[in-house]
């Protein structure tokens, strides 16, 4: 199975799942005057919501499509397909994808936060005010969230392919067994309606001949 759908599906869901925490979090801080102080936000978290949104349907979506389109494809079981997205998202290769993961974000970050400028205001702010923060500290909470949003990620990607896989395999067992009880049953249901059609018959049948005559 090709793991670089994988990848690009993980890719933009981390970063968008990632972009918007990592704004929350720092615009929450920034509006607060807890760690730093100066206007460093638009007062407006219109953004999130609908980005969030998208993280999820992105995480949904996407994976459950190439899921069946790698199932069409090759013709490899779902349960075999769950077990190589599972191995693809090792720490190894999360690792691998996070510099992707992390330009990515900060350009989603800079998508929304000018989008919402232009919603709200008419027009962009201009400046480093996409940030939410300081450079340097927002820039840091940011790559944190981008590790931390991975590592999570995938961790949710393989624990529900575990379960979906155990479930699967729970349905085949009750089928399996299911129709094996009704392929031994069916011979012996079929002998037992021949007997009793049978001795039906015989009930009903009227005396010999000879003992009618005698």
């Amino acid at each position: 199975m090709r793991h670089s759908s994988i990848y690009g599906v993980f890719v933009c869901t981390v970063a968008l799942f990632a972009a918007v925490l990592g704004d929350a979090v720092v615009e929450g801080i920034s509006n607060a005057n807890i760690l730093w102080h100066g206007e460093y936000t638009d007062r407006s978290s219109l953004d999130l919501l609908p980005v969030f949104l998208l993280a999820v349907a992105a995480l949904m979506l996407t994976q459950g499509l190439s899921l069946l389109a790698q199932a069409r494809e090759t013709g490899v079981s779902t349960r075999a397909l769950i077990v190589s997205t599972s191995r693809a998202l090792m720490p190894r290769e999360i690792s691998r994808l996070l510099p992707a993961i992390f330009a990515l974000q900060i350009l989603v970050l800079f998508s929304m936060e000018t989008t919402e400028q232009i919603v709200v205001y008419g027009h962009a702010l201009g400046g480093a005010l996409w940030l939410g923060g300081p450079v340097a500290m927002s820039l840091l909470t940011h790559a944190l969230f981008a590790v931390a949003a991975a590592f999570s990620i995938s961790h949710v990607v393989s624990a529900l392919g575990n379960a979906l896989t155990r479930i699967v395999k729970g349905i085949f067992a009750r089928f399996v067994v299911r129709a094996r009880s009704v392929i031994v049953l069916a011979p012996e249901r079929v002998f037992c309606a021949l007997a009793l059609i049978v001795t039906t018959a015989l009930v009903e049948r009227g005396p010999p001949l000879s003992v009618a005559l005698s």
